[in-house]
């Protein structure tokens, strides 16, 4: 929230008085109505992560946050065909390897 004010002052500053998106020769409103879509998206995946702290500890679940990267480079690779380095497909295959390998590990050690 504490940011929100400082992106809204940017946006507006950028579109000289006008949200950027806002301008037809832009965009139009299937852009503002994307843009929604993702603020509301983000919004309800971040409350339904803080929300699974109440059915796991936050060992558990803290690791998680680390996908969020590794979502978006694909998303990007997807849908803007960005082209990615040998260290960024290495290092998504370093998260995703220790996320796997925490999971088992926490299995391994769960008492039967």
């Amino acid at each position: 929230m504490a940011i929100l004010p400082i992106v809204a002052v940017t946006v507006l500053t950028v579109g000289q008085g006008h949200l950027a998106l806002a301008q037809p020769e832009i965009w139009g409103s299937v852009a503002i109505i994307f843009s929604i879509g993702v603020c509301v998206a983000y919004a309800f995946g971040y409350l339904f992560h803080m929300s699974s702290l109440a059915a796991a500890p936050a060992s558990v679940v803290a690791p998680f946050f680390n996908l969020e990267p590794i979502i978006t480079l694909g998303i990007s690779v997807v849908v803007l065909g960005e082209v990615l380095t040998p260290s960024q497909y290495a290092g998504a295959v370093t998260v995703l390897a220790a996320l796997v390998l925490a999971g088992r590990l926490k299995s391994d050690n769960s008492p039967a």
